[in-house]
């Protein structure tokens, strides 16, 4: 018959074993998930033969490893001077954007334009950017800022979207691959985000998951390290995290293409790919405002650590106070008047520096002028306010188009100004302009 054996008892695993292998599963199955389509796109482009073969990569790396932070944003400060709002940009406009020589521009267009008569602005920044030697999270303050259509400096999940399947299709045209659909990207998103955003997962338990993608804009800059972190360790196979090739030309001066006193359209810029013979000081003085004046990221971070006293005399100093302001008013129904009542001081300060961050202005552009109860009673506050108009030649927004983005933050519940110092104020606000 059969031959019989004893099989051996297996040790049994201590708990706290069991636990770490448990542990160990879970960061494995949530990296599999969390933005998995984008690593797996980074860990396609490090490993493919065609990144070398092909030459794309390599190339666009020699071209613009030397770009930093401020010479990207620079590119983007350019194209405000001959933006004509359709998106897109000519050789021309390229010649202007990018100050390199013409086999590399040429080179550029050739594999990116559309029918070798237009390049897709967004992919032109996404290019520049992603080539780009600045550190990885710059980059993606840049490219939500780029994507945010707007300007508010908050993100829905379908902006995102876009952005990384504008990345994976650069990277798939490098290295000779089919390009990530947008509707496949999305799907991904869709069950990655949740996870990683509770603010994300708070709007789709609230309006649903498709309402929650298309509209609620709830990823602010302030979320790029939990977006980061499934990918970081991908991206920094990739060629592009190193430092950059020895032989990549430094891109154009700081003040290069700019022009004082030029419109917006298609009119303006440099068209002739080369550096002016004379720059005035007052363009350089421009150029060379670090990212910190002009970006709005950027701005709202320094803003909220600056003293209240030192910003407003910085903003009254750059012009911010000039042109003509617009009366308006701030209805609070669920704030209690006796409430605020208890430290008006610091209510008005908290008031001029929450909605001065959150629309990126300089805090001397929001001038509060009083607070009463509200016309339902005291159970409800209202405030009386001014809003300047910046002084920044960066910043050409009207104040009809600040009082809309104000309206805007107070309508979505994950702005950054509903998720400020005035959160407890502001259920249920609406604004009334005089």
């Amino acid at each position: 018959g059969p031959s019989c054996r004893r099989l051996a008892p297996r040790c049994p695993r201590d708990g706290r074993g069991q636990e770490r292998r448990r542990h160990r599963l879970a960061a494995a199955a949530g990296l599999r998930a969390a933005m998995g389509a984008i690593a797996s796109g980074f860990a396609k482009a490090s490993n493919a033969g065609g990144w070398a073969t092909l030459g794309r990569g390599p190339k666009l790396r020699q071209i613009f490893g030397a770009y930093h932070t401020q010479d990207v944003w620079g590119v983007q400060r350019r194209f405000r001077q001959i933006d004509d709002g359709n998106g897109y940009v000519s050789y021309e406009d390229l010649q202007t954007l990018v100050g390199a020589e013409e086999f590399s521009l040429l080179f550029v267009w050739d594999l990116f334009s559309q029918q070798n008569e237009l390049m897709d602005i967004k992919e032109l920044f996404t290019l520049v950017s992603f080539f780009s030697s600045s550190r990885l999270e710059e980059k993606v303050k840049f490219l939500l800022t780029i994507f945010d259509d707007s300007k508010c400096s908050v993100c829905t999940a379908e902006e995102v979207s876009h952005l990384c399947t504008m990345v994976l299709g650069i990277l798939a045209r490098c290295i000779g691959a089919p390009a990530v659909r947008v509707k496949d990207m999305s799907k991904a998103l869709k069950q990655d985000l949740p996870d990683l955003l509770p603010a994300f997962r708070e709007a789709v338990s609230l309006v649903g998951l498709d309402e929650a993608f298309h509209r609620e804009r709830v990823i602010h800059h302030s979320e790029i390290a939990r977006l980061l972190a499934p990918i970081a360790s991908a991206y920094e196979r990739l060629p592009v995290s190193g430092p950059p090739p020895f032989d990549s030309p430094a891109p154009p001066p700081p003040e290069w293409g700019i022009i004082v006193g030029g419109g917006g359209g298609n009119g303006g810029g440099n068209r002739g790919g080369k550096p002016p013979p004379q720059h005035s000081s007052k363009a350089k003085e421009l150029s060379m405002t670090q990212p910190l004046d002009a970006e709005p990221h950027l701005a709202w971070l320094r803003r909220l650590e600056a003293d209240e006293e030192a910003t407003a005399a910085a903003a009254v100093s750059s012009g911010a106070s000039t042109g003509e302001p617009q009366r308006s008013w701030m209805l609070m129904h669920s704030a209690e008047f006796a409430m605020v009542a208890k430290d008006l001081p610091g209510f008005r300060q908290a008031f001029m520096r929450c909605v001065s961050s959150s629309l990126a202005l300089p805090s001397g552009c929001i001038e509060l002028v009083n607070v009463a109860s509200g016309p339902e009673g005291a159970g409800t506050t209202i405030v009386e306010f001014l809003i300047h108009p910046n002084g920044q030649s960066q910043d050409d927004r009207s104040v009809s188009t600040l009082l809309s983005l104000l309206e805007q933050q107070l309508a979505s519940r994950y702005s950054a100004l509903r998720r400020g110092e005035l959160r407890t104020f502001l259920d249920d606000a609406e604004l009334l302009a005089g």
